[in-house]
């Protein structure tokens, strides 16, 4: 049951928040666009999503708009904006539900008879209506397909020439609006159709930008298959190439070169398992091998004895660290080797052996797996050219058992009785069976029990008795029959094929046939099977998009090609199969073909993964090119196969050429460049050659810049991140960075590269920062001198103006004196001249000491204050005591660092001055007060006439006295203040009139010399 106090209860702390932030998540649902699994379908929801809601909020602020003014314009307002806005909720509803284009079909078309019917209904042509007709077409033509585009655009033409028809013709009245109802409108549908345009245009540019991510991704992925290809190609070939070789030692030969040149090392070999199979022993090697030859390996030494003993493929990429290394092999080199076992069947043959001896050369998982098939291939095309060397002795064997059958009844018995060829003896009359050996039992399905003195005709071995007899006539007339087929069907067997050869004979004086049948069964079956693959491999030769030919060895005579063959050339097949490659201009200079002649037979095949090829039209075309001497009928041919990979090159030429540009302008750039994810965190790093990053890159990359960066410096650049990203535009601020003993000024400018991350560019600005600082500091002191260089003209033109001028005065009553012969007046006369000439002296020389204070004297040393105040002291004892002065000196003041000389003459005039305008019972006070910042501040104090605090400025100025009649040229003060400012400190005055006065300086101390 709910409790009615349940209302007046203060809700929990964080409730609001918690409220606020479920009512965001559930707007953010609710205009967010819905994503499916198909990306196109996707991409029309988010376009109709973003326009649909954009076009409510706004038709909504119109219909708002004209409710609250009641200005609806005309009756059909009031049905075309409620009715646009259900128009646009439907449109939302059915995205959601996954009707993506009948969705939009139905906004396009809603929105067209909308804005046709309300142009109708109002104004016409002149209604604002109209003007949102390009922007359903574009819509339209976005979504639905451009033959949709165009249906909109025809029938908003046909509309906009109707509604000009029926002004044209006065079926309409004109119906102005108001202007600044028309004005509003008329913004409205600005504003909504410039967004709208924009928002297509970025969908569209979006759209691009996926499209261009997912081609670089079908690029790897093609380059990859492109590879495979290239395997499984070679392997095709291989697999034609050992089949085709029946005799063992030239299919060793082939196997090794095939090897050779698909795991691009010359070092590989073979070992066959000798017949007792009590070791292997090395038949064919080549490179290192080749000195190996007939060498013997046991079970479980090296590589090759291990492969025996496993009979699994092994490899082993540091061969000179591997346990089971052989000591002979490490000694000439190895460094990596691969072995596979040659099996058929359970039955191990041997060994397929390959090495590199170079110290970047791997054996990689593709060259092993590689290595197996071709190893797998090798086994078998071992194993049938055994079986065909046996089947070819077989076969000697028995045409010489054969011969000494015709020429000697002891041979005869020995063929009879061999048990490989089927052999009976019949009348040649009645055609009863009188003997016959077990391999014509088992060949004909009789056995002797049954056919034994019987005759032939008895098992239906005759279709009919007169092709006997017509047998029989044909025996006499020749004596003997050979290379009969003759098939023999009965049993529970198949029909078996066979050769027989028949001759006349004589037993007890009664004709007889020796009948000697081969079955050729087998031989048939893999006849027919030689046919069906031939005509597998004719399928396979037309289909393939590997442009392929064969022509002769001697003149070059096209023989036969594929279709991508004459695609490739350019040639007809009609006019060109039959001639020489010279004669329809594939070879334009023999000489080059007579080259390439002797170089294919000396290795029989040759592989050129870059050649140039001419087509018909004289286009240059790159391809894979692979050619092999074969077999062809009686003569020998060539296979050439051509793969055409001239856009691939073009594509990686670009890409080169793009990524040396790239490069060189990173590196012409005297920045450090981070790559900075969304969340703070370092991705990627790349150096320049001026600045060099505080930590190694190992250090700070995967980490967040608050880890790395002071905590100030930290949140800047995470601002100035988000805002990048946000904007798409660049940040840029300046920090400073402690770095070893000094202090860097930098500048970081960041730019977004995607939504999730931007680059950070960081230059050292610290030369800038210092120069600039320099810069002002000269700027100040300039100012400074000049100032003080005008008060110093202005002061040395005034004070020494009035002593010439005393002296010109007092000369002219000098020379009066003189006349009227006044002698005590020419003496005072003399002395008035004088006295000016003396003070004249003496402010000439205080100017030229103020301005030797500007360099010093001495270079600045440490010295105890104590002492530098005694030396001043002793200098002004005289006026100390002659007006009867106490003096009290702070015992243990610190030390400073300065120009003692200077130092002494500025104490000297403080003292001075302090003990000039005392009072009864005066007294000098000297000592320390403290410290400001770094610097020791001391103090002269006297208890003398004080000074007014207006005049606190004043005094240190040139020749500037506060009494006029006390002695001195008012310069004394001045050059204190230089010679404290010289040494970077400074001096300022407290007094007031009747309190005495105390000067306080600051100067550096002692062990600042660094």
């Amino acid at each position: 049951m709910r409790r009615p106090v349940f209302y007046f209860r203060k809700p929990p702390p964080g409730a609001g928040l918690i409220y606020n932030r479920f009512m965001r998540e559930w707007l953010r649902r609710l205009f967010a666009p819905s994503i499916f699994e198909d990306e196109e379908k996707t991409r029309a929801a988010r376009i109709l999503s973003s326009i649909g809601w954009i076009v409510f909020w706004a038709v909504l602020f119109l219909t708002v708009t004209r409710l609250v003014t009641g200005n609806w314009q005309s009756e059909s307002s009031k049905v075309f904006f409620p009715g646009v806005l259900a128009i646009l909720l439907a449109t939302q509803v059915m995205i959601r539900a996954g009707y993506v284009r009948p969705a939009g079909v139905f906004l396009v078309v809603g929105i067209w008879f909308a804005l046709t019917i309300q142009a109708w209904l109002a104004s016409g042509l002149r209604d604002v209506t109209i003007l949102a007709y390009p922007v359903v077409i574009l819509l339209c033509a976005l979504l639905l397909g451009w033959r949709e585009g165009a249906v909109a655009a025809l029938l908003s033409v046909a509309a906009i020439w109707y509604f000009a028809a029926e002004e044209s013709l006065g079926a309409r009245q004109i119906a102005q609006d108001p202007p600044y109802s028309f004005a509003r409108d008329l913004t409205t549908v600005f504003l909504l159709s410039s967004v709208l345009i924009y928002i297509l245009i970025y969908r569209l540019n979006r759209s691009l930008l996926d499209a261009r991510l997912e081609l670089r991704e079908r690029l790897r992925a093609e380059e990859k298959l492109q590879k495979q290809a290239r395997y499984l190609t070679a392997l095709h070939d291989t697999t034609f190439g050992l089949l085709d070789r029946l005799e063992l030692n030239p299919l060793l030969e082939s196997i090794l070169d095939r090897v050779s040149n698909l795991l691009e090392t010359p070092h590989v070999g073979i070992d066959l398992l000798s017949p007792d199979g009590t070791s292997l022993r090395q038949e064919v090697g080549k490179g290192i091998f080749k000195d190996w030859n007939g060498q013997l390996t046991s079970k479980g030494k090296g590589l090759t004895g291990l492969v025996w003993e496993t009979e699994r493929t092994l490899s082993a990429n540091d061969y000179p660290t591997w346990e089971f290394r052989d000591p002979e092999a490490v000694k000439v080199g190895f460094r990596s080797v691969a072995g596979a076992p040659l099996k058929s069947g359970d039955k191990f043959l041997g060994a397929l052996i390959v090495a590199a001896l170079e110290e970047d050369k791997k054996m990689d998982p593709e060259q092993v797996s590689l290595l197996e098939r071709l190893a797998a291939l090798a086994s078998l095309a071992i194993d049938n050219a055994r079986l065909y060397e046996e089947a070819r002795r077989e076969l000697a064997e028995r045409k010489k058992i054969e011969e000494d059958l015709r020429s000697s009844d002891e041979r005869f018995r020995k063929v009879f009785n061999n048990n490989k060829i089927a052999v009976t003896i019949v009348t040649l009359e009645e055609g009863i069976f009188l003997e016959a050996n077990n391999a014509f039992w088992e060949l004909s399905g009789l056995t002797p029990e049954k056919a034994l003195g019987h005759s032939t005709l008895e098992f239906d071995l005759w279709e009919n008795p007169g092709d006997r007899r017509k047998f029989a006539r044909d025996l006499l007339e020749k004596g003997s029959l050979a290379d009969v087929e003759v098939k023999f069907i009965g049993g529970d067997k198949p029909p078996r094929s066979s050769l027989g050869y028949y001759e006349l004979i004589t037993i007890r004086n009664r004709l007889c046939i020796l009948s000697m049948f081969y079955d050729i069964s087998e031989e048939r079956r893999a006849q027919r099977n030689l046919l069906e693959s031939e005509e597998r491999f004719r399928k396979v030769f037309q289909a393939s998009p590997v442009a392929i030919v064969i022509t002769t060895l001697d003149e070059g005579r096209i023989l036969d090609a594929n279709e991508a063959y004459w695609k490739l050339t350019g040639y007809d097949p009609q006019t060109s199969v039959g001639r020489t490659a010279q004669e329809i201009g594939i070879w334009d200079d023999r000489s080059k073909r007579e080259d390439f002649i002797r170089a294919i037979m000396e290795t029989r095949s040759t592989f050129n993964p870059d050649y140039q090829f001419v087509s018909r039209e004289g286009r240059i075309k790159t391809t894979v090119a692979f050619s092999e001497v074969i077999a062809f009928g009686e003569a020998e041919a060539i296979l050439s196969m051509f793969y055409d990979v001239t856009a691939q090159k073009e594509a990686r030429e670009a890409l080169r050429a793009a990524e040396t540009r790239m490069r060189a302008i990173i590196a012409s750039i005297p920045d450090m460049i981070f790559e900075i994810s969304k969340d703070g965190t370092y991705l990627d790093f790349m150096a320049s050659a001026e600045v060099a990053p505080t930590l190694p890159p190992d250090q700070f990359i995967g980490k967040n810049v608050r880890e790395i960066l002071p905590e100030t410096i930290a949140d800047q650049t995470l601002f100035a991140l988000e805002r990048a990203i946000a904007t798409g535009q660049v940040h840029s601020f300046e920090y400073e960075l402690p770095f070893r003993d000094e202090v860097r000024f930098l500048e970081a400018r960041i730019a977004a590269v995607t939504s999730e991350s931007a680059i950070s560019m960081v230059r050292d600005i610290s030369q800038r920062k210092w120069v600039e600082t320099e810069r002002e500091k000269l700027i100040e002191e300039l100012e400074l001198k000049n100032a003080e260089l005008e008060r110093f003209t202005y002061t040395v033109s005034h004070d020494l103006k009035s002593p010439v001028i005393t002296i010109r005065g007092f000369l002219g009553f000098l020379e009066q004196d003189a006349l009227s012969g006044n002698l005590p007046r020419l003496q005072a006369d003399i002395r008035r001249i004088s006295d000016a000439t003396d003070k004249m002296q003496s402010l000439l020389n205080e100017l030229l000491e103020l301005s030797r204070v500007g360099r010093l004297v001495n270079p600045p040393s440490p010295a105890p204050f104590n002492e530098i105040v005694e030396e001043a002291v002793a200098l002004v004892q005289g006026r100390i005591q002659a007006n009867h002065v106490q003096l009290h000196v702070q015992d243990d003041m610190d030390a400073v660092f300065v120009d003692r000389q200077r130092m002494v003459e500025a104490l000297q005039n403080l003292i001075d001055n302090a003990a000039k305008f005392t009072r009864e019972n005066a007294r000098i006070e000297i000592g320390q007060d403290g410290m400001e910042g770094s610097l020791p501040v001391f103090f002269v104090r006297d208890n003398g006439i004080g000074i007014e605090p207006a005049h606190h400025e004043r005094i240190f100025g040139l020749f500037n006295k506060l009494d006029p009649d006390s002695e001195g040229t008012g310069i004394g003060l001045a050059l204190v203040k230089r010679i404290i400012e010289v040494h970077k400190g400074r001096i300022w005055v407290e007094s007031e009139p009747g309190k005495g006065t105390a000067f306080f300086f600051t100067l550096p101390p002692a062990g600042s010399e660094s």
